[in-house]
């Protein structure tokens, strides 16, 4: 990594200027532009040996283009503990490129107005820094990591001095992740609760879009925030939140749903039924990344110690906002024997469900099922003992 037009930062900042400089600017032409925008996290790592630094830079000198009107938060760390935290919002500056700016100090006296971090207590040993940066309310694209760079300083009388004791370890973009929630159920006897937990010291965001069999979107109404087909959240660091849909006594809904999510965030939804006795039943359902070909035992003997009926069914998303899925499930005995025609399964549509767990063809049997797709799709294993006892299974993605 090479500085660029350091000398200038630093002159355009003034003596005594912000001593964080967390600058991004983002090259307009290069084949490895990116877009950092919600959901994102751009994670820089250096070491820092003892030193006198008071200010750290971190910066490039691309040319960028900012869509909304988003805010940048950088939090620095020494390992898992946490020096400080700043939130700005990013500015043009000519044809330097456009910058968000965040300024951490030593003490008030370096730099008054900016967040302050503990430069005296961890400059007297090995630093293994960490800087993360998310955005809300907008994006930057055309984002190059390769032109970022980080440099330490000492603050001056005319501005600051660079220093030459921290070498950068790595720099990644993570983009939000995307996966499944195969099946949600809500009404006639359901309800579905959305657990959302961020395992990372950083805030970090995550949205839900719902959809019905056909692929349209879906209200689910929610206690937390009422009805809405898109359940959008921002988690505070090692935060938990729970958004739970719907009454026992409505008209049933189903559908599935697809989780667009920080890399630090994990989704995971629960089925909750009320029973014809009274008692209360919870099944998970767990995201999945996608596949097109899975499989799942299924069981529909008796239960032997209560004479009921076992049932599996099972539930598939497609993934695809596009194209329809053509799906072919395959049934096999526990022998391996082929059972022809007793898994029958429509087309779906793009972002279409499907859910059943009626097959006569099956009762009395146990097995395999087979199940392939001309799309990427989710799925999800439904178990239940007599009428009211359910539990899910998750199914075995074939590469």
């Amino acid at each position: 990594m090479t500085i660029r037009n350091a000398s200038n930062i630093g002159k355009r900042r003034g003596p005594r200027g912000i001593v964080l400089l967390a600058a991004l600017t983002l090259g307009s032409a290069v084949a490895s532009a990116a877009t950092f925008g919600p959901g994102s996290q751009l994670v820089a790592t250096f070491t820092m040996k003892p030193n006198s630094a008071d200010l750290l830079w971190f910066f490039d000198n691309d040319v960028p283009v900012i869509t909304g009107s988003p805010t940048v938060t950088v939090s620095v760390y020494d390992g898992q503990t946490l020096l400080g935290t700043a939130t700005s919002t990013p500015f043009v500056n000519g044809s330097a490129g456009s910058t968000f700016v965040v300024g951490f100090k030593a003490s008030a006296a370096v730099a008054p107005g900016n967040a302050i971090i503990p430069f005296a207590t961890i400059n007297s040993g090995a630093i293994n820094g960490r800087i993360v940066a998310t955005i809300n309310g907008g994006s930057v694209t055309n984002l190059n990591t390769s032109n970022i760079v980080i440099y330490d300083g000492k603050s001056t009388s005319g501005g600051f001095t660079i220093l030459s004791d921290l070498t950068v370890t790595g720099l990644t973009l993570n983009p939000p992740v995307t996966s499944s929630l195969p099946h949600f159920v809500f009404g006639g006897g359901f309800v579905m609760d959305f657990y959302a937990f961020n395992n990372s010291d950083q805030p970090a965001s995550f949205t839900i879009n719902f959809y019905d069999d056909s692929g349209n979107p879906v209200s689910l109404p929610f206690i937390t925030v009422g009805p809405t087909a898109t359940l959008t959240d921002t988690l505070p660091a090692r935060a938990l939140h729970l958004h739970e849909a719907g009454t026992y006594s409505a008209a049933l809904v189903e559908g599935s749903a697809i989780v667009t999510a920080s890399p630090s965030v994990t989704i995971q939804a629960l089925m909750r039924r009320q029973g014809s006795d009274g008692s209360f039943y919870e099944a998970a359902v767990a995201p999945a990344a996608g596949y097109k070909e899975f499989q799942i035992p299924f069981e529909a003997t008796k239960f032997s110690a209560t004479g009921d009926q076992m049932y599996t069914g099972f539930a598939i998303a497609n993934l695809d906002p596009v194209n329809a899925a053509a799906i072919t499930c395959t049934a096999r005995d526990a022998n391996g024997n082929s059972i022809a025609n007793a898994v029958p399964v429509p087309a779906l549509s793009p972002l279409g469900h499907w859910a059943n767990a009626s097959f006569p063809l099956l009762v009395g049997l146990r097995g395999t099922l087979d199940c392939t797709s001309t799309t990427t799709v989710g799925a999800i294993a439904i178990r239940a003992i007599g009428t009211n006892a359910i539990s899910t299974l998750p199914v075995v993605p074939v590469h």
